[in-house]
């Protein structure tokens, strides 16, 4: 259903990674579980209805007006945000990433998140595409520190793999791909030592073949019933 919501949102993916990265209490989050955590944001679909109605043991629940029609339905594979039908703003942004956190199991995350939505509309930005600077201010963090975060989701070894993984099917085949990726390598060292067992089948040096796709790309049940009328 709906569409991945960082084609409305494509800043929302570094925008969480920054908090993971520099402002969540605790260690640092490891590449692992950073790439973990964007994946899943990348993994959230929005999707727009006209009406809906919602029973819960056959009776009708009215939801809190707070929410503004914006609901998270968690899903281990599919999660989603519902949304009226409307067109995007920020001010639906601000009830959206507020779902979006809830979906991540970062609750935490969700009033910060709020928060850069509000400084973003003050300061005029853009919907897609606020700009480092104004996402830093928004975050309050430095655009060194956005532009860390965005290096490290890059060059995650989740993002490598994912890269990676449909010319290893091509070059070697599906079951020599599938051992280079389970169990997952812990970081790209891991990996590159793994994938010099088949560096004769590759047309790149190994270590060229893996820092290509790691380098930044340009990234143009609660017995409850559901009824939604659709907009498509």
């Amino acid at each position: 259903m709906g569409e991945p919501l960082v084609q409305q949102l494509p800043w929302l993916t570094l925008a969480v990674g920054v908090l993971c990265d520099h402002l969540a209490r605790g260690p640092r989050a490891s590449e692992a579980e950073l790439s973990e955590l964007t994946s899943l944001v990348r993994s959230v679909r929005l999707h727009r209805y006209r009406s809906w109605d919602i029973a819960l043991d056959g009776r009708p629940v009215t939801l809190p007006g707070r929410l503004g029609g914006v609901l998270p339905l968690p899903d281990p594979k599919h999660p989603l945000v519902l949304a009226p039908t409307g067109e995007p703003g920020w001010h639906e942004t601000t009830r959206i990433v507020m779902a979006v956190a809830e979906l991540l199991g970062r609750r935490e995350f969700g009033d910060r998140l709020r928060l850069a939505a509000h400084q973003l509309v003050s300061r005029h930005a853009d919907l897609r595409d606020p700009g480092q600077e104004e996402l830093a201010d928004a975050l309050e963090v430095t655009v060194h520190q956005v532009q860390e975060t965005s290096r490290r989701i890059d060059g995650a070894i989740g993002v490598v793999l994912e890269r990676c993984r449909p010319f290893l099917v091509h070059l070697l085949g599906t079951e020599a791909a599938n051992s280079l990726f389970l169990p997952p390598p812990g970081d790209t060292r891991e990996f590159q030592t793994h994938l010099e067992e088949y560096a004769a089948e590759l047309p790149l040096p190994v270590s060229e073949f893996i820092a290509r796709p790691a380098r930044p790309a340009v990234r143009t049940n609660c017995g409850a019933t559901w009824a939604l009328d659709s907009p498509s």
